[in-house]
């Protein structure tokens, strides 16, 4: 579980560090949500529980959003990616990883926007999101960004598994 949990610390320093080389637009990827998303895919539950609750931690501390709002979200991402795997997908195929993380994305844009609204109207003192300009401007490009760094992430481990010659899953 250290190992995982080191990546996600690795994804979400290069996250922070590189703004301006990450963003297109406005828009930066969420790194520490696709990495989330693979180790579930790639490993126990064990794993990747604790993996999601270093990553929720870190972005709930950088964010600026109430703090456990992302924690919670990565949770429950990771968990239905967790689950999504007895019912939907049988291992880890690029087209299984590339829908885990459309959904995750999706899911974790939309309820982010819904607790920030939620407690805007509790009077507690965050910013307003445009729901209009997160749908229709933020999130396109921040799927489109999202996809194209699971891709590059899938890429990176069958390399890594092929210079390994490790043919078997890494759990």
């Amino acid at each position: 579980m250290i190992f995982q949990i080191l990546s996600i610390i690795i994804a979400f320093a290069i996250q922070i560090s590189f703004p301006a080389l990450l963003k297109i637009g406005s828009t930066f990827p969420n790194l520490v949500l696709v990495l989330a998303v693979f180790i579930s895919f790639a490993y126990s539950r064990h794993k990747a529980l604790g993996a999601a609750l270093a990553g929720g931690i870190l972005l709930d501390v950088f964010s600026g959003m109430p703090f456990g709002l992302s924690m919670l979200l990565m949770l429950v991402i990771v968990f239905l990616v967790e689950e999504a795997k007895f019912f939907l997908f049988a291992d880890l195929s690029l087209l299984a990883f590339l829908a885990a993380v459309l959904g995750a994305t999706i899911f974790y844009n939309i309820f982010s926007f819904l607790g920030a609204e939620l407690l805007y109207w509790l009077n507690k003192e965050i910013f307003l999101v445009n729901g209009s300009y997160l749908f229709f401007s933020v999130l396109p490009k921040e799927i489109l960004y999202n996809l194209i760094s699971a891709a590059a992430l899938y890429l990176l481990w069958i390399l890594a598994k092929f210079l390994t010659g490790y043919r078997e899953s890494w759990r």
